[in-house]
């Protein structure tokens, strides 16, 4: 089972995010895709609609001692982190259509099943604190525009002026 906080984020709203996730630890932000299995710490977020798969990124805590898990995409001649697997923070970044944000969220899944053995496996009481630290500093630092959602300082000056969020991604 998994946990995700919706979220409406824009331009320095993801920088505090960045900044505040970065401080929890040893963090590496990844890309969703790499063309080979040594991802890039992303020092600096994609532009939007500049590249494949800008919006979708990995929060990677290398700290917690786990490695992150790939798998390659043969189709597109690319790896992938493996989400369920990995000990990873999805982030998949709000989008801009026209006057409206599309939501983006954070989410986490806590355990796996292992192939093998067909059982359970925890990804870890460490990994599972992390996820909670990052959640409730979102929740201390944004706005709850909703009950599922949050919005950042920037995103609720958008809404002010006249912007939408919209609630369906």
């Amino acid at each position: 089972m998994g946990r995700q906080l919706l979220l409406h984020l824009v331009g320095r709203d993801e920088e505090a995010l960045v900044r505040a996730v970065r401080a929890t630890g040893d963090i590496r932000v990844l890309p969703w895709s790499s063309r080979s299995k040594d991802f890039p710490d992303l020092k600096v977020l994609p532009k939007p609609e500049t590249e494949d798969f800008w919006s979708a990124l990995e929060l990677y805590n290398q700290g917690l001692g786990q490695p992150f898990v790939t798998k390659f995409v043969p189709k597109g001649g690319y790896f992938v982190v493996d989400e369920d697997r990995s000990p990873v923070i999805e982030w998949t970044r709000s989008r801009f259509e026209k006057q409206k944000v599309k939501p983006g969220r954070i989410w986490a899944t806590f355990e796996f099943t292992d192939v093998a053995t067909k059982k359970p496996v925890d990804k870890g009481e460490e990994f599972r604190k992390w996820y909670d630290t990052v959640e409730k500093w979102i929740k201390r630092n944004f706005v709850r525009t909703n009950p599922r959602f949050y919005a950042g300082p920037e995103a609720v000056k958008f809404r002010e002026h006249g912007g939408e969020l919209d609630w369906f991604a």
